[in-house]
């Protein structure tokens, strides 16, 4: 049996797509369509029902835990050469904390060691960057929201102080106000999933509720909003670092326990190669002193 038939159905399962299958292996989709169905051939099964979408029969569930094990076989017998060859390209996904602070830092640091080296980075929301790391579309993971789940190794790497932030016309250009006065100002806040969504969204509906709240799910866009006088943000000095120095954007400081953002380097728990585990140390670097700096 072929293994890369088998690593083909494995892919076309876990993305459940032929395309995306195709673009995750390198290869065209008649070229995915042409290896699943030597696959059901030479099974004598079907594997998929494709009326409405990709979905597995139950010969094909029955299979994917075979092919999971044939592969781990596979990359457990690798060759030693193989084993300690880098690879020429590195999957990196960042929450946007993380791409508007030190990511770009950590990417020319890499490509300096690594001359050869192609970055691929996907710049999302942290739950999404999770499942593309468990699906094996990313490589390396810097998210703001940690996981349970057993096949991923996730280590916690700085826990930033979040400053509320806003264009100085906002708060009549002081620096500091009560928590009840917050009720009453415009909130640039985070999406339903965000760890930092109870932060932004409880001054929102208090009782002494007058203003208006935005939410987003990008925080580019939240630092755009709040340049041009939309509302306060709640955010990472380091986020916005040279927009304060320029008087841009102010810190406000408000009378209450200050939020905190934990940030988390995650891999899954295969071998780990060079390049990997230099970005994983950097990272570490990175993330201590913005939160020293902090």
């Amino acid at each position: 049996m072929n293994v890369k038939g088998i690593e083909t159905f494995y892919w076309v399962t876990q993305l459940r797509s032929f395309q995306r299958a195709a673009t995750q292996l390198n290869i065209s989709q008649p070229a995915v369509s042409s290896r699943i169905r030597a696959l059901e051939e030479e099974l004598r099964v079907r594997l998929f029902v494709r009326d409405k979408g990709v979905a597995l029969t139950e010969q094909g569930t029955e299979f994917f835990d075979y092919a999971q094990r044939v592969l781990q076989l596979t990359r457990d017998l690798s060759f030693s050469a193989m084993a300690d060859a880098e690879p020429d390209r590195l999957r990196v996904g960042a929450c946007g904390p993380v791409a508007m602070s030190w990511l770009t830092e950590l990417c020319n640091n890499l490509q300096d060691h690594y001359p050869g080296l192609r970055l691929e980075i996907d710049i999302e929301k942290s739950a999404n960057l999770l499942q593309r790391l468990l699906s094996g579309q990313l490589d390396i993971a810097f998210v703001a929201d940690s996981s349970h789940e057993p096949r991923l190794r996730i280590e916690k790497i700085a826990e930033l102080p979040m400053q509320w932030i806003c264009h100085p016309d906002v708060v009549g250009g002081r620096r500091q106000i009560g928590a009840q006065e917050l009720d009453t100002l415009p909130v640039i806040g985070y999406g339903w999933d965000s760890p930092l969504h109870e932060v932004t969204h409880a001054p929102v509906f208090g009782p002494g509720r007058r203003n208006r709240f935005t939410t987003s799910d990008s925080l580019y866009m939240m630092v755009r909003m709040a340049i041009e006088g939309m509302g306060l943000i709640c955010i990472p000095r380091s986020a916005v670092a040279p927009e304060l120095a320029v008087g841009m954007l102010v810190a406000i400081d408000v009378d209450e326990p200050q939020a905190t953002l934990p940030l988390f380097v995650a891999t899954t728990r295969e071998r780990m190669p060079g390049v990997l585990q230099a970005a994983r140390d950097l990272a570490k670097q990175l993330a201590a002193r913005d939160e020293t700096a902090a």
